[in-house]
C-alpha cells in the first residue's frame, strides 16, 4: 500500500528521476518502492528504457487500480480534516432551473443541518460564464472541458421523454418516427439564446437522428412553462421524464417514440459541475461540492 504513491508519480511524471523530485525523497528510494510492488505482485511493472520508463500490460492494470487507491485515500484524507472544521461563510451557486431544482437544492438542507453557520445563495444565469469573472462559486451548465485551469465534473444528463396530449395528438397527423415531427406543433428549450436540437437514438438499432428546433412555434427557458404548454394541447415537446412522469401514468399526457433514446444534447456537450482549482481549496466550497455530487450520484440511481 505504501509504495502505490510511488508508482503513480513515476507514470505521471514519465521516469524514476521526475518522480523522486516530486516526492522530495532519493531516485534509490523510488526504484526500491517500485521493486517492492513487483515482487509482492510477481509481475514486472515497468519496460525499463535508458530515458524512460514504459507500463507492461499488467503494469497497466496496477497503475489504473493504484491511481483509483490513492485517490480515494486523499479524499478520505481531505473529509477527515473537513470534520475537524467549522464551515461558514457564503458559497454562491448558479444552475439552470431543472438542475437547481433537481440536483442542487434537495441536497442544502442537510448541508445547512450539518453546517449552520453556511450560508448559500442561489442564482439562475442564462449563457455561458466565465468562472473567473463570474461572482459564483459553483455552477452546473453545458460546456466543452477545454480549460485545463478548470475543474469540470461530469453529470450524467437526465432522461428525457417525447411528450405530448391526447387531445392534441387525436386531432394531429400520425406520429411514428422523428420524421414525422415535421408534421407536427414543437414545444423546444432554449439554451444560450437557441432551440436545442433534439436527438433520437434507437434502442435496438444504429441509428440516430438529430432534429433541428429552430423551427418550433413555442420555445422557453424553463421546463416548467413547456409541460404546462404540452398539457394544454399546444404540441409536442422533450422534457425531463421525472417532470412528466405522472402525467403520463395519469393519462393527461402521452409518451412518444418510446423506440429511441431522446436527448437535448449532442455527443460532445456534457452537464458538468465547474468551479476553479482555486475555489476548491476553500473548505465551505469543498463542502458544498461533496454534497451536491453526493445527492446527484444517490438521484441518478434512483431515477436509472
Amino acid at each position: 500500500m505504501d509504495s502505490l504513491p510511488y508508482l503513480v508519480s513515476v507514470v505521471q511524471c514519465g521516469s524514476f528521476t521526475a518522480a523522486a523530485d516530486q516526492l522530495n525523497c532519493s531516485t534509490s528510494t523510488v526504484s526500491r518502492h517500485i521493486q517492492q510492488l513487483e515482487g509482492n505482485l510477481s509481475s514486472p511493472i515497468f519496460i525499463r528504457h535508458t530515458r524512460k520508463v514504459v507500463l507492461t500490460d499488467q503494469g497497466r492494470l496496477v497503475y489504473e487500480r493504484a491511481l483509483k487507491i490513492c485517490n480515494q485515500v486523499k479524499e478520505l484524507q481531505s473529509d477527515v480534516a473537513l470534520q475537524n472544521q467549522e464551515i461558514n461563510g457564503l458559497v454562491r451557486i448558479n444552475a439552470p432551473a431543472w438542475s437547481m431544482e433537481h440536483y442542487v437544492v434537495p441536497a442544502l438542507p442537510n448541508l445547512h443541518e450539518k453546517w449552520p453557520n453556511l450560508q448559500l445563495a442561489l442564482s439562475y444565469e442564462e449563457g455561458a460564464i466565465d468562472p473567473y469573472m463570474s461572482a459564483h462559486d459553483i455552477y452546473l451548465c453545458i460546456v466543452k472541458p477545454v480549460d485545463s485551469s478548470l475543474v469540470m465534473r461530469p453529470v450524467k444528463p437526465p432522461e428525457f421523454w417525447a411528450c405530448a396530449s391526447p387531445e392534441y395528438l387525436s386531432r394531429s397527423s400520425a406520429l411514428d418516427t422523428p420524421n414525422d415531427l415535421s408534421d407536427h406543433s414543437l414545444l423546444s428549450f432554449s439554451r444560450f439564446g437557441q432551440t436545442a436540437n433534439w436527438v433520437f437514438n434507437h434502442v435496438d438499432k444504429n441509428e440516430g437522428i438529430c432534429m433541428d428546433m429552430n423551427k418550433s412555434w413555442l420555445s422557453f427557458t424553463n421546463y416548467a412553462m413547456g409541460r404546462i404548454a404540452c398539457l394544454n394541447h399546444g404540441g409536442v415537446t422533450v422534457i425531463p421524464r421525472n417532470m412528466v412522469e405522472r402525467d403520463v401514468l395519469e393519462g393527461r399526457l402521452r409518451r412518444l417514440l418510446v423506440q429511441y433514446k431522446v436527448g437535448t444534447m449532442k455527443d460532445e456537450q456534457k452537464i458538468h459541475l465547474v468551479y476553479t482549482k482555486e475555489s476548491s481549496k476553500s473548505p465551505k466550497v469543498k463542502a458544498v461540492i461533496d454534497s451536491i455530487m453526493g445527492h446527484i450520484e444517490k438521484y441518478q440511481n434512483l431515477n436509472s
